[in-house]
């Protein structure tokens, strides 16, 4: 059941269980969180018990305390300045209740946390609330909360005299700048938060700074060192705070330690580059950001100018300044982008090492369009040859134009390239320029990962002015975008290869639906769950039936594990599959919306398997080109070899590899591609990658095909040994998911 939260009351965003309270008095009456840290898209579960029949209430609160209502009962949490009672009901005659929901933040917005929750039950036929000052469950916010947005204050002079219209004030380096629009605050379960924007100046609109500032080590008030040493700040007035009958409480404020910021200039400010950090504590919650009531943040900053403009405004070389943003509304329109179909990169670098190509890693990148004219554009690209090379990618674009603006179209645009006459409206075609849109300024920053770690390029407008539509992303007619790029290197990588300073580049992506991905898996047999001859799925009922032809399916059962020992020889057809081989559409449409799968098996594989032989695969034959993606094992020179296919818009590809385990050892075996990234095939062994190749195209081109377990649909590929867990993703995992998957299936 989804918790019947009340309006009014507040969201439980990004929790946590601090430690859950045994009841003293009644030990018959607990509550507790199922894990111990949750973040935007988890789901929270509590769990309470207590009499049967009874009636249960959840009573939260910003403090503990110890309250005694005449009539009523005893309570440990606070009810000033506030309590929120929820009402959930009648408790089943099991007595225990789990609660879940995952969309507290869009239900009840403006949650603030840390908070205290303490069940309220009344007993079967009373209407007093038996209920002590324990149990009290303390939710923290560890991590994201509700999605936020970010921009300069504005003062409530009813409670503040600071100065506004500002979100970052650097005097002497540029004064104080504004941000372009409202910007995402994304705070994490990790103790990190981050925030991308545009500072502009607000003495000069043209030059400012493009960048990301980044927090880390979250402090809250639950823990040691709380609150930080000169916390908090007090910025609004003495009547605003809790202690004085104000609204304000700064004990529900939480603190980050550590601020790094890596701005770069453009306009006068081209070729700057300031780092900024904390000349204090980061403080975080409402009221922080000492100008009004809301949701804000405050940071007192030191900046540094690590590189002077190429030939602008000399800038000081050290100075103080504020950091400052209130929660605003979210405004923009986000959708997906991907590597062009046709060009197959989403950046074209070719002054840079490697392959020219970059394409967007785990997963599309993200663009958003503003009210104001300006738009966003986040990911992470690879090159397509060494996926060790990679930059985080943030874009800035401004000076939007549309038909009927004076300047529409910009000089020197549109631009078609591969889009040719046959394409366009007026000769029969889908590509209308006069529905485009166009963005006169571009501002990037490419920041160098894993080889091209301190790496630090800005690209700009060279040309044509960035152009939004059906056929303009230069390479075919899907909607999308495309712009040409100068790129200068600010900041060469720290042990990287050598990126030429001065070059040139372009953007070529389409614009797609985003894909909805569930971080669980979307098939998972795990063998424990079982009937005769059926092996279920325990996350959407794709069950499994037994096809015993010439060999064997036995039960098995080893160390606390369930399994499926699968005894046959090499050239027949006994293997799991469904009673019509054609009926995993679903399965396809799931995997295809992601663009991506991953598929995990822990097993056991005897030497004397088949050739080829098939332990998960969704194809139709053993031809090479009747399947969608092919996970196999089998002997090879005394020992094993690993092998997956996968077939992906550019073919279908062999990736073949000497196994690192062992006829009869326990390993779990995992392949993972993701169609709108990297475009590589990984393959690891217990958790370590252990193949890592360019595969190229994204999973469009896949069609039905029948899904089985054990052996090809047609037979003749035989798997023998044993399966304990079977796991298939419509997603990527990232190297540390399989990690910690690997490492829960071992048991270690």
């Amino acid at each position: 059941m989804n918790l019947p939260l009340r309006a009014g009351a507040l969201a439980l965003p990004a929790l946590a269980l601090a430690c859950p309270a045994a009841l003293a008095d009644d030990p018959s009456v607990d509550a507790f969180l199922s894990e111990p840290i949750y973040e935007i898209g988890d789901t929270l579960e509590l769990t309470i018990t207590g009499p049967p029949g009874g009636w249960l209430f959840l009573v939260f609160s910003r403090r503990r305390d110890s309250v005694s209502i005449p009539g009523i009962g005893d309570f440990g949490v606070s009810f000033d300045p506030w309590p929120v009672i929820l009402d959930v009901g009648l408790l089943p005659p099991t007595g225990s209740i789990t609660l879940h929901d995952t969309t507290l933040c869009s239900r009840l917005p403006g949650a603030d946390v840390p908070l205290f929750v303490q069940p309220a039950i009344l007993p079967p036929g009373t209407w007093l609330p038996a209920c002590t000052p324990d149990p009290v469950a303390l939710i923290r916010a560890n991590g994201a909360h509700c999605p936020r947005c970010m921009d300069e204050p504005e003062t409530d002079p009813s409670v503040s005299s600071q100065l506004d219209g500002f979100a970052l004030s650097l005097p002497g380096t540029g004064g104080a700048f504004t941000m372009d629009a409202a910007t995402d605050f994304q705070e994490r379960k990790d103790g990190t938060a981050t925030l991308k924007t545009l500072f502009r100046s607000s003495i000069d609109p043209t030059r400012g700074f493009v960048g990301e500032i980044a927090l880390s080590g979250r402090l809250d008030c639950i823990d040691a060192g709380f609150p930080p040493v000169g916390s908090p700040a007090l910025k609004l007035d003495a009547s605003a705070f809790f202690e004085n009958g104000g609204p304000i409480d700064t004990a529900a404020w939480h603190y980050y330690s550590q601020l790094h910021g890596t701005l770069v200039g453009f306009g006068a400010y081209d070729g700057a580059v300031v780092e900024l950090s904390p000349s204090g504590a980061v403080q975080v919650g409402p009221g922080a950001d000492g100008r009004n009531l809301g949701y804000g943040l405050c940071a007192s900053v030191d900046a540094d100018v690590v590189k002077q403009p190429s030939s602008g405004p000399s800038l000081a070389d050290t100075t103080g300044g504020e950091f400052v943003v209130s929660e605003a509304v979210c405004t923009g329109d986000t959708v997906c982008v991907t590597s062009s179909r046709v060009g197959d990169h989403a950046f074209w670098l070719p002054d840079f090492p490697q392959d020219v190509e970059w394409m967007f890693e785990g997963g599309p990148g993200e663009f958003t369009e503003y009210p104001d004219g300006t738009a966003t554009l986040f990911g992470r690209i690879v090159n397509e040859a060494d996926a060790d090379l990679c930059f985080d990618v943030f874009g800035v674009f401004s000076g939007r134009l549309d038909a009927g603006d004076s300047g529409f179209p910009p000089a020197g645009s549109p631009k078609f390239g591969d889009v040719g006459p046959e394409n366009l409206v007026e000769n029969g075609g889908v590509v209308d320029p006069d529905t485009w849109h166009y963005y006169l300024e571009t501002n990037i920053v490419l920041v160098g990962c894993r080889d091209l770690d301190g790496a630090l390029v800005h690209a700009t407008r060279k040309g044509p002015a960035f152009q939004v539509g059906v056929g303009a992303n230069f390479h075919d007619t899907d909607l999308g975008a495309s712009g040409w790029l100068y790129t200068t290197v600010l900041q060469q990588s720290t042990n990287g290869p050598w990126l030429t300073k001065h070059g040139e580049g372009d953007i070529n992506f389409d614009i797609v639906e985003c894909p909805e991905r569930d971080d669980a898996p979307i098939a998972h047999y795990d063998f424990a769950t079982q009937a005769g001859d059926v092996v279920y799925d325990v996350r959407n009922g794709f069950d499994m039936a037994f096809d015993k032809v010439d060999g064997d399916l036995v039960w098995i059962q080893e160390g606390g594990r369930s399994g499926l020992h699968f005894e046959q020889g090499a050239s027949v057809d006994t293997c799991l599959r469904r009673p019509n081989g054609t009926d995993a559409a679903w399965l396809l449409d799931r995997i295809q919306a992601g663009q991506a799968f991953s598929v995990q098996v822990l097993m056991r594989q005897q030497q004397t398997t088949a050739n080829y032989a098939r332990i998960v695969t969704f194809s139709s034959s053993t031809s090479l080109s009747d399947r969608n993606f092919s996970l196999m094992g089998y002997p090879e020179n005394g020992g094993l070899h690993g092998h997956v296919r996968v077939t992906a818009q550019k073919g279908t590809y062999d990736h073949e590899f000497t196994a690192p385990w062992s006829a009869g050892e326990l390993v779990v075996y995992t392949l993972s591609y993701d169609g709108l990234g990297d475009q590589q095939v990984h393959v690891y062994a217990d958790g370590v990658e252990i193949l890592r190749e360019t595969h190229g195209g994204d999973l469009r081109d896949w069609t039905l095909r029948p899904f089985t377990i054990g052996n090809e649909h047609g037979g003749n590929r035989p798997f023998r040994g044993d399966l304990f867990d079977v796991k298939l993703w419509n997603r990527p995992l990232s190297a540390d998911e399989v990690a910690a998957e690997a490492a829960a299936l071992l048991g270690n």
